[in-house]
């Protein structure tokens, strides 16, 4: 009986709306706070282990700049071997070049996602004895992702989730060639790494939620020049930056009913400290060239906070709007320059924030059978002014949208 009522309980959400796409969460104003709202959206980016509550659905979302989705299906018990547990499975596209699953059993869950891309650019033919050149760009993304959910004690489940991606390994080639075909010059750009995100949320009394999350990267960036007189290598350069990034971000909010409408209200403190070390050499002679050794480290605390409000108009329409502000930030950043004749200038510098412009954010949502539409407004169209008048091209007026749609 208690599982049919949580099934139901489930299938109402969808019908009312209250899923939480990626356009929602824009639309409240908690674009870095989405653990503030408790639904499916945290499945997908955070917790995989509660796909399994959120069944037989499908959701597909857009911006200006990018497109995911993802599916959810239950499946019958046997049916994946060892996890025979009724697991739920998702299918996920995080990118138009990406693409991932996910499997979900009650308090567990874990999965896989890459993706990659690949494009060419002529710059003139490089080929029947014609000057050219061209750029071929190459990119891919592998991650492994998984989560636990457990309770403290009566009423406080702990998320657990863990993200490990090793993301872009992207390489970037300009190939010059003289009007013989042979190549007169090379540049090669590579980026890659791995990053790490550990996200923990707990339900707290009073409609409170608590979170944490650690991150950490670690990114290598590698710039290689060469050039070629008559086939032979006369010039070849490396320079290389590395960069370490260490994130913690608290995190408190509470939820309040009032009237029909959802008011939620948070912060989300955290400290950032990035390392940045430069090595440049000359490949040919050995010799270090300027900036080999120079550092950078900047450290950052933020003191954001996070409101918003959502509540019915009617059995269709959902509105929604919220702001986000950083009340006070500093940053310290220290540079070490080593100059070639071994001199070290090291200087350091503080700036305290506390002026940034409030963000607003404005979203509606309409429910149609069983399909629901959330669209996040592009609020430059309400602050801006009139561009009719102005002259300047006007935006779109919604930037975000997802269709979620739910069967039974």
């Amino acid at each position: 009986m208690k599982k049919m009522l949580l099934v139901l309980a489930l299938f109402s959400l969808v019908a009312s709306g209250l899923l939480a796409s990626e356009a929602r969460i824009d639309g409240l104003g908690l674009g870095n706070a989405a653990w503030m709202v408790q639904d499916d959206f945290l499945a997908y980016k955070y917790f995989p282990q509660m796909v399994s509550q959120y069944p037989d659905l499908a959701v597909g979302e857009m911006t200006t700049v990018s497109s995911n989705g993802y599916i959810n299906l239950p499946f019958s018990s046997g049916v994946v071997g060892l996890l025979a547990n009724m697991p739920t499975f998702s299918l996920i596209a995080p990118n138009i070049n990406g693409s991932g699953a996910i499997y979900s059993m009650g308090n567990m869950g874990f999965g896989l996602s890459y993706g990659s891309a690949n494009s060419k650019t002529l710059d003139g033919a490089v080929v029947n004895n014609t000057d050219g050149s061209y750029t071929s760009n190459h990119s891919y993304n592998i991650g492994v992702f998984g989560g636990y959910t457990f309770d403290i004690k009566k009423n406080m489940p702990v998320d657990i989730g863990l993200d490990i991606n090793i993301p872009s390994n992207y390489t970037h080639d300009d190939v010059t060639k003289d009007n013989t075909g042979a190549t007169t010059a090379i540049g090669q750009t590579g980026t890659n790494g791995v990053e790490i995100n550990l996200n923990g949320r707990t339900a707290l009394p009073n409609d409170m939620l608590g979170y944490v999350n650690l991150g950490f990267t670690q990114e290598n960036t590698l710039v290689l020049a060469k050039t070629f007189t008559g086939g032979t290598l006369t010039t070849h350069t490396e320079e290389s930056t590395g960069d370490s990034i260490i994130n913690i971000a608290l995190g408190g909010s509470k939820t309040i009913k009032a009237g029909g409408f959802n008011i939620y209200l948070g912060v989300q403190p955290s400290f950032n400290m990035n390392n940045s070390l430069e090595s440049n050499q000359n490949k040919l002679t050995g010799a270090n060239l300027a900036g080999n050794g120079n550092s950078t480290d900047i450290n950052t605390i933020n003191l954001p906070v996070f409101a918003g409000v959502e509540g019915k108009i009617n059995d269709t329409w959902t509105v929604r709007g919220g702001v986000n502000k950083a009340v006070w930030g500093i940053t310290s950043t220290t540079t070490v320059v080593k100059a070639a004749n071994g001199n070290v200038t090291t200087n350091t510098t503080v700036d305290s924030t506390t002026s940034d412009a409030p963000v607003m954010a404005l979203g509606i949502t309409g429910v149609f059978g069983g399909i629901t539409i959330d669209a996040d407004v592009n609020t430059a169209m309400l602050t801006n002014g009139p561009y009719f008048l102005t002259g300047e091209q006007t935006p779109n007026f919604i930037s975000e949208i997802a269709i979620t749609y739910g069967w039974k």
